[in-house]
């Protein structure tokens, strides 16, 4: 096992985690996530009248419905139009789109990949598609309607099974005359495939962050580190050399085109992290009602008096805890920054930061697990309830970051993406008072939604 300067983090071993943000801030991000999805946004931001328009949008919505205790101010408004304005003038210029950005991001794009690509790919995946239908791999538990066309989980490297070669590397072009040559791989042993976590609250991933069974099969990817043209030089598992030949140069292009994103990301912390409202300077007011909230030692919410002829507390009363969570809002509301309305420190990078070559520091290859899969909806079965939320691959298939390409969707209701991240709440117990006193302020882990609904969306996420 690599240590850990020498390789990503684990996230669920508690290896890293990202500052907590402010619900305020949470916000910020859904309105410039949102905002940037409308047609020609990059345009539009610019016209006063438009941001004026999008402002007064962002100021009427329902923030309490979103994040508990949300809400938003006229200085959160503007910062996010400035801030639109700043990422309009990189988008313009490279097509890409960082949000939900602080100490990661997500960068999506409406214009890196065309409409003629999309019609190929529509075109090349079709004998994929066009099979019998005792042929066709449904995915598990999806009642026949996510259809897999390559999935790494179909003959993957299995440990004490499949065969291993030593002394060369095998190509696109004689990968079949390898088949079955060379020695068994072994079996990991149950020390070799345990990690004890960083922290004891991660004590129930232990022996779940790699597998001693198998392993996703990714292709080599040769990278040009002067034109930044990508080659596949493997084979990709699952999809035959010679019979789907035509798919290769589609998905190295696809490849390609995910390279100045994966590059953004995979230098993100490092040199673009951003925090918008800070934590540390939440302020915790002085208690309005000292003689109120003596008689429990703390000020809480059910310090708050009872009104003439209200009953007794009864820790089960719903409607009881929400009056008593409005009064503490209202009485002991905490002292919150507020954003600048220039947002001059929110972007950090520019047009120039995205590369188009010498990814990664000058690697010359990248390793990619290649997916390819339908959802299909009939009048039969009109309703997909999407999948779980989950990570991609254990320690074993060592994956950092992700491109996902919708390259058709017709006839359907808007979708979403949820992105999750680990964050450092736990760090923040003790913020502003002793630990049995009531937080001042409410913190959200990032609940970031994307909306790739239409045809030829990108993502690209870590």
């Amino acid at each position: 096992m690599p240590s850990l300067k020498k390789r990503f983090p684990v996230l669920f071993l508690g290896e890293w985690e990202a500052v907590t943000l402010l619900v305020r801030e949470c916000c910020m991000l859904r309105v410039v996530n949102e905002l940037s999805d409308k047609p020609q946004w990059w345009h539009k931001v610019k016209d006063d009248t438009i941001a004026a328009k999008w402002k007064l949008e962002a100021l009427t919505i329902d923030w309490s419905s979103y994040i508990e205790n949300a809400h938003f101010t006229p200085s959160m408004a503007d910062a996010c139009i400035s801030e639109l304005r700043k990422k309009a003038e990189v988008y313009e210029q490279t097509g890409l789109m960082p949000v939900y950005d602080y100490c990661t991001a997500v960068i999506k794009s409406d214009s890196i990949l065309t409409p003629e690509f999309a019609r190929s790919i529509q075109d090349a995946v079709k004998p994929l598609e066009n099979v019998p239908s005792d042929c066709k791999d449904w995915h598990p538990n999806s009642d026949d309607q996510v259809l897999d066309l390559v999935h790494p989980s179909l003959w993957p490297l299995v440990y004490g099974s499949s065969k291993v070669l030593h002394d060369r590397t095998i190509g696109i072009d004689d990968a079949l005359d390898h088949c079955g040559m060379g020695t068994t791989i072994r079996q990991p042993t149950k020390a070799e495939a345990t990690l004890s976590p960083t922290t004891s609250w991660t004590n129930t991933s232990k022996n779940k962050a790699l597998s001693r069974e198998f392993q996703w099969l990714p292709c080599d990817v040769d990278l040009d580190r002067i034109t930044g043209k990508a080659k596949i030089s493997s084979y990709i598992n699952n999809l035959h050399p010679v019979e789907k030949a035509h798919l290769y140069p589609i998905i190295e292009q696809l490849i390609e085109k995910s390279l100045p994103a994966w590059d953004l990301i995979y230098n993100w912390e490092d040199k673009f992290a951003i925090q918008r409202l800070v934590t540390s300077n939440v302020q915790k007011p002085m208690c309005p009602c000292p003689d109120i909230c003596g008689r429990r030692r703390a000020c809480r919410a059910q310090a708050r008096p009872l009104a003439v002829g209200e009953a007794p507390r009864n820790r089960k009363d719903p409607e009881r805890n929400a009056r008593d969570k409005a009064w503490f809002r209202e009485t002991h509301g905490p002292v919150l920054p507020d954003a600048d309305p220039e947002a001059k420190d929110y972007v950090k990078f520019a047009a120039s930061d995205i590369k188009s070559s010498g990814f990664f520091g000058g690697k010359d290859r990248c390793q990619v697990i290649v997916k390819l899969a339908n959802i299909h909806l009939t009048p039969e079965n009109p309703a997909y309830k999407g999948g779980s939320w989950h990570t991609e691959g254990l320690l074993n298939e060592h994956i950092v970051s992700t491109a996902l390409y919708y390259y058709e969707c017709e006839n359907i209701t808007d979708c979403t993406l949820n992105f999750r991240t680990c964050a450092n709440r736990e760090d923040l117990d003790d913020f502003g008072g002793r630990r049995n006193a009531q937080r001042p302020t409410e913190h959200t882990v990032l609940p970031a939604t994307n909306k790739p609904g239409r045809r030829s969306k990108m993502r690209t996420f870590i």
